[in-house]
C-alpha cells in the first residue's frame, strides 16, 4: 500500500469524529512505518477504543499497532505450528472436525497486527497437510452435511412464514384479552384507591394482624383476569408485610444489552415515581440472564442515566444476584414434578408448542430430572443438547403456557457473575422470582408482556412463594423514531449512525449529546402520562421538542450564530459600533454581552435573495431587512463568482429605528469565531417506519448535513464554555457543545438540539 492510498484508507475508515487524530496518524504513513494494509485496520480499531478526547499515549499506540514490526508469513507459519502443537492430541481424534477458527484468535496473540486471510489460508493447508486427504467416510459426511443444511434452509423458510401466522393468531388473542382488561380498569382503579386508604389508615395504627386480614380481602378482588393463582397465603402476606411495612416496592429490570432509550425514560420515571410517591423504594435490578449480549459497558451506561434522569435507586440488584437461589428454586420445581430436562432441539420445541404436542420426555421420573438438571451444571452436556422446561400445559390457549423454557446450557462467562455458571435461567423463569425475592408490592411492565401474566402466576403458585401484584401500560411510540432495541442495535452495528450516542438516536446518550435536558425528558414523559390504551398509539416527536424548548427557554443565553454564512460589505460604515445585548431578553437583570458591527459582517445565506416576493422576509435588492439590536440595510450591489454564485452583497447601513418587513441576526468579521454545526432533520421520514417491511428504506437522506465554516462570537470560547454548553442562536434554535470539541485548538462542535419554529 502506498502512503497516498493509506491516507485514503484512513480517512475513510474513521468516522468524522475522529478526524482529528488524523494529523498523529499521518506522520508515521508519511514516514512509511505505517503502510500494511491490516496495521492500519488495528489503527483504526485502537482510536475508536480510546475514543474522540482521551490523549493518545505514544508508546503503548505504537506497541499496539506494531510500528516498525514487520511480519512474514514464516512468523505465521511458525505460530501455526506452535498451537497446531499444543492441540494435536484433539486434532488426531477430530480430524477435519476440528473447530481450525478458535485458535485464530489465539494466533492473533502473538502479533501486533495480523493478516487474518493469509492466516487463515496458512492454517488450513497446515491442517490439510498434518491430517492428509479425507477419508471416504468423512467426504460422504460433508456431502451429508451439505444435504443437511439445505433441509435446514427450507425447514426456516416453513418456520418463517408459520411463525408470521402464529404472530398474527396471537396478536388477536392479546386485542382480546386487552379489551377486557380494558372494561376492568376503571373499575380496577377505583377498588385500589379505596383500598389504598383503607390500608394506610390500619397501617398507622400499628395492627398488622388486622391489615393482614384486609390484604387477602384486596387481593381476591384485584386479580387480574380472576387468577386464583395470584392469591397469596396469610403466612406469606406477613411475612411479605415484615419487610415493606406496608410501602410500595417497585423495580426498574432493564436488560443490559444495550443503551437505554427514551422508553426506558418512561418506564423508569414511572417505577420510580409510583414508589416515591406513596412513601416506597424502587430497585434498579438488571435482567443479566443472557450473558452473550450483555457487556458491564451497558450496566454502566445504564447506572449513569438512571443517576443523569436523577433516581437515586434504593438497592442495584441483578438477576445474577440470584443465580443460586434460582437454581435451589429449580431444583424444588423439580421435586414438585413441575419441571423436566428436555433432549429437544430449539426448533423441536418450537414446533411441538405450535402444535400443542407433549415433548417425549415429559414424563421421565423426579429422580432422572434431578440427576440430568445436576449434571447440566456440572457442563457435562454440550449446549443445546438439553434444556429445563416448566411443566405447565401444552394444550393452553395461551402459548406461553406450553411448557417455556427456564434453564438453557451456555458456555458463555457472565459480565456479573463471572465463569462460574455454565446454565443460565430465561426471563420467564427469572423475572416473578426476582419480584417475589424482592418484595416488589406493584410489578409494573408494558403491555406487550401481559401474555406472560399467567406463566407468571403459575410458576409463584407452584412454589409457593409470595406473588406481586401486575399491572401492565402500554409502552412508548414516537413518530419519525424507531424504539426497537433490535433495530437500534442493528443501525450502531451497520454503522447507519455513528454509535449509540449518535444525536439521531432516541437514546438517552444520543438525546444527551443532542442537548436534551433530564428536566425535559421528564416533563415529557409526566406529559404523555400512562395508561393502557394500546402499544400502536403515537406520540408526535413534535410534544418532545415543545418540552426542550420550554426548558432551554429559561437555562440557554443567547447569542447570535450564522450557520450557512454570506459576507456583507457595510461600504458607508466609518468605524466599528459597539452594542450591548440582552443575555435573557425576557429577564435583563440576567446580563448582557457586547458585540461589535464592522465592515463586515455575515449574515444567513437565506436571508438574501435576489427577487422579493410576498413571502420572504429578508433581504433582497429592492426590499431593506433590519439588524437585530440595529439599523437596517439596503442592498448597493450584488458580487457573483464566474458560476453565478452569490460571493458577497455591497448594503449601505442605516444606523436608524425603522420598520421592516423582517429583521435578522447577523456576527461581525471583528466577533467571529469558526466552529463546525451538525444540523439534525428527523432520522426517518415516516411517522411510523416501525410498520414498513423495508423499514431502512424509509432512512431520511437528510438527517445530518454539516456545516464546517459556520461562525459564533468568539467570546464565547471563554472558560464559560465547555462540552454541552447550550444557546440559543436568535431566529435559528437552540444548540449544544459536543464532546468533539476540543477546545485548545479551537475546534468547536455544535449540535442542533431543535429549531425556534
Amino acid at each position: 500500500m502506498e502512503v497516498g492510498t493509506a491516507l485514503v484508507t484512513i480517512a475513510e475508515k474513521l468516522d468524522e469524529a475522529f478526524f482529528h487524530r488524523i494529523p498523529f496518524i499521518t506522520k508515521y504513513i508519511i514516514e512509511k512505518k505505517l503502510i500494511n494494509p491490516h496495521q492500519i485496520d488495528s489503527v483504526v480499531e485502537f482510536i475508536k477504543t480510546k475514543g474522540s478526547d482521551i490523549p493518545i499515549d505514544v508508546k503503548e499506540f505504537e506497541s499496539t499497532v506494531g510500528i516498525g514490526v514487520v511480519i512474514s508469513e514464516t512468523d505465521i507459519q511458525n505460530s501455526i505450528n506452535k498451537h497446531l502443537e499444543q492441540r494435536k492430541r484433539q486434532l488426531d481424534v477430530e480430524r477435519y472436525k476440528f473447530k481450525y477458527t478458535l485458535i485464530i484468535p489465539e494466533i492473533k496473540k502473538d502479533f501486533a497486527y495480523l493478516d487474518s486471510k493469509i492466516t487463515k489460508e496458512l492454517l488450513i493447508k497446515t491442517i490439510e497437510k498434518i491430517l492428509g486427504p479425507k477419508t471416504k467416510e468423512e467426504i460422504e459426511e460433508d456431502n451429508l452435511r451439505a444435504e443437511h443444511d439445505k433441509l435446514k434452509d427450507k425447514k426456516k423458510a416453513i418456520r418463517d412464514s408459520e411463525k408470521k401466522n402464529k404472530k398474527a393468531k396471537e396478536a388477536k388473542e392479546v386485542e382480546k384479552w386487552n379489551e377486557e382488561e380494558e372494561k376492568r380498569l376503571e373499575e380496577l382503579k377505583a377498588v385500589i384507591k379505596k383500598y389504598d386508604e383503607e390500608f394506610e389508615r390500619k397501617l398507622s395504627d400499628a395492627n398488622l394482624t388486622e391489615v393482614v386480614e384486609s390484604e387477602k380481602d384486596k387481593l381476591s378482588k384485584l386479580i387480574a383476569r380472576d387468577m386464583s393463582s395470584a392469591l397469596n397465603s396469610d403466612s406469606i402476606i406477613k411475612k411479605h408485610l415484615e419487610f415493606t411495612k406496608g410501602k410500595v416496592f417497585t423495580r426498574f429490570p432493564p436488560e443490559p444489552n444495550g443503551f437505554l432509550h427514551i422508553g426506558h425514560a418512561k418506564a423508569m420515571r414511572f417505577n420510580f415515581t409510583s414508589a416515591s410517591k406513596n412513601g416506597g423504594s424502587c430497585y434498579l435490578r438488571f435482567d443479566d440472564t443472557n450473558p452473550e449480549k450483555e457487556t458491564k459497558e451497558f450496566i454502566d451506561n445504564i447506572k449513569e442515566n438512571v443517576n443523569w434522569l436523577g433516581y437515586t435507586p434504593f438497592k442495584i440488584t441483578y438477576a445474577s444476584d440470584y443465580f443460586e437461589d434460582l437454581y435451589d428454586l429449580a431444583v424444588e420445581l423439580i421435586k414438585r414434578g413441575k419441571a423436566y430436562v428436555c433432549n429437544l432441539t430449539k426448533e423441536e420445541v418450537a414446533k411441538d408448542r405450535e402444535a400443542m404436542k407433549d415433548s417425549p420426555y415429559r414424563n421421565r421420573s423426579v429422580e432422572e430430572n434431578l440427576d440430568l438438571f445436576k449434571k447440566m451444571r456440572e457442563g457435562r452436556f454440550e449446549e443445546k443438547a438439553c434444556c429445563l422446561r416448566m411443566k405447565i400445559d401444552m394444550k393452553h390457549p395461551n402459548p406461553v403456557m406450553r411448557d417455556p423454557v427456564a434453564y438453557r446450557i451456555k458456555y458463555v462467562p457472565h459480565p456479573h457473575a463471572g465463569d462460574k455458571w455454565c446454565i443460565y435461567p430465561t426471563y420467564d423463569y427469572t423475572h416473578c422470582i426476582n419480584d417475589s425475592l424482592e418484595n416488589i408490592t406493584h410489578s409494573l411492565c408494558t403491555l406487550e408482556f401481559e401474555i406472560r401474566r399467567d406463566g407468571y402466576y403459575w410458576l409463584l403458585e407452584a412454589l409457593d412463594i409470595y406473588r406481586p401484584f401486575v399491572w401492565e401500560y402500554s409502552r412508548l411510540n414516537i413518530t419519525n423514531f424507531v424504539l426497537s432495541k433490535r433495530r437500534l442495535t442493528l443501525m450502531v452495528d451497520q454503522k447507519i449512525v455513528n454509535g449509540w450516542d449518535d444525536p439521531r438516536m432516541p437514546t438517552i446518550n444520543g438525546l444527551r449529546r443532542r442537548g436534551y435536558t433530564s428536566e425535559a425528558i421528564n416533563n415529557f414523559v409526566d406529559t404523555i402520562g400512562v395508561t393502557r390504551r394500546g402499544n400502536e398509539n403515537f406520540v408526535s416527536h413534535k410534544l418532545l421538542e415543545h418540552h426542550i424548548k420550554l426548558d432551554l427557554d429559561k437555562k440557554a443565553p443567547r447569542t447570535m450564530g450564522v450557520v450557512d454564512p454570506l459576507l456583507i460589505n457595510l461600504v458607508n460604515l466609518t468605524e466599528p459600533l459597539k452594542i450591548k445585548t440582552p443575555l435573557f431578553p425576557k429577564d435583563p437583570s440576567k446580563g448582557e454581552k457586547e458585540i461589535t458591527l464592522g465592515k463586515k459582517i455575515y449574515i444567513e445565506r437565506a436571508d438574501f435573495q435576489e427577487k422579493a416576493s410576498s413571502d420572504y422576509f429578508g433581504l433582497t435588492l429592492e426590499q431593506e431587512v433590519g439588524l437585530k439590536y440595529s439599523g437596517y440595510l439596503k442592498v448597493l450591489k450584488v458580487n457573483k463568482d464566474v458560476n453565478g454564485k452569490v460571493e458577497s452583497v455591497d448594503c449601505n447601513f442605516i444606523n436608524e429605528s425603522k420598520k421592516t418587513k423582517g429583521r435578522i441576526h447577523w456576527i461581525s468579521d471583528e466577533d467571529k469565531m469558526r466552529v463546525e454545526v451538525r444540523w439534525f432533520e428527523n432520522l426517518f421520514l415516516s411517522e411510523n417506519p416501525n410498520a414498513l417491511e423495508n423499514w431502512l428504506d424509509d432512512l431520511n437522506p437528510k438527517s445530518l448535513t454539516i456545516f464546517r465554516d459556520s461562525f459564533i462570537n468568539k467570546n464565547l470560547l471563554g472558560s464559560d464554555l465547555k462540552h454541552l454548553s447550550q444557546f440559543q442562536f436568535e431566529r435559528v434554535g437552540y444548540f449544544v457543545v459536543d464532546f468533539d470539541s476540543v477546545f485548545s485548538n479551537n475546534y468547536i462542535v455544535m449540535n442542533l438540539t431543535t429549531t425556534l419554529n
